[in-house]
């Protein structure tokens, strides 16, 4: 049961990450033209390089460069959502105010699973040609029962980059499209974000869930 408004949680976000980087332990440094770095000093003493990222304002974009993912319950580390949003907000964006999230992605098997499963659903694709699409959130820009492409946005769901811009957003915002831009070892992914509408019954807050409403009867 949620029992913060929407507004109320969105300034005790803006509350919580102000300062959290250096408050942490985190070293920020501005490097010019929208680019940053972010330097732990665990990861500095383990020779590590830093997090780093380029932001553009004006069209309210965070590229993700270089990133040491780490997860939620990491000891003596911030979680990457975390510091992507504290970026954010050294440059006077807000999250949930973003237009996209880009970082380029090398294809485990989860991120080849969801490559396969599009190449299952297009099958007039030519053997070696690569995957250039945008996927629609189910629910979200189309009707749930036509979006074809609503199976590979299932395999997305659970991998870690999708997780961690999701992470940055409050329930203001979701994310209501992925771009993938296919490479041979790699693929450029884009995640877009989009207004939750309020009283949006097309919102899903786990994996169960969209299992329960988009999976197979």
């Amino acid at each position: 049961m949620r029992f913060f408004s929407i507004l109320s949680l969105s300034f005790l976000l803006v509350g919580a990450n102000a300062g959290v980087l250096e408050d942490e332990g985190y070293t920020f440094e501005n490097l010019g033209d929208g680019i940053c770095t972010v330097t732990s000093k665990q990861g500095s003493d383990r020779g590590e390089l830093p997090d780093k990222f380029k932001v553009n304002k004006a069209d309210k974009t965070i590229t993700i460069q270089h990133l040491n993912i780490v997860g939620d319950k990491t000891p003596n580390h911030l979680p990457s959502s975390t510091i992507m949003a504290a970026v954010c907000r050294e440059f006077g964006l807000e999250p949930d105010n973003l237009n996209k999230v880009v970082m380029s992605v090398y294809k485990d098997f989860r991120l080849q699973n969801a490559l396969d499963t599009y190449r299952s659903i297009h099958y007039d694709m030519k053997k070696d040609e690569k995957i250039f699409a945008t996927i629609i959130r189910p629910g979200m820009g189309s009707d749930m029962d036509t979006n074809t492409d609503r199976d590979v946005w299932l395999d997305l769901y659970e991998f870690m980059p999708l997780q961690m811009v999701r992470s940055m957003l409050t329930i203001n915002s979701v994310v209501g499209k992925i771009s993938i831009d296919e490479g041979d070892k790699t693929c450029l992914m884009s995640y877009f974000i989009e207004p939750n509408e309020e009283n949006d019954e097309s919102v899903i807050h786990n994996f169960d869930e969209y299992g329960e409403k988009y999976g197979d009867s």
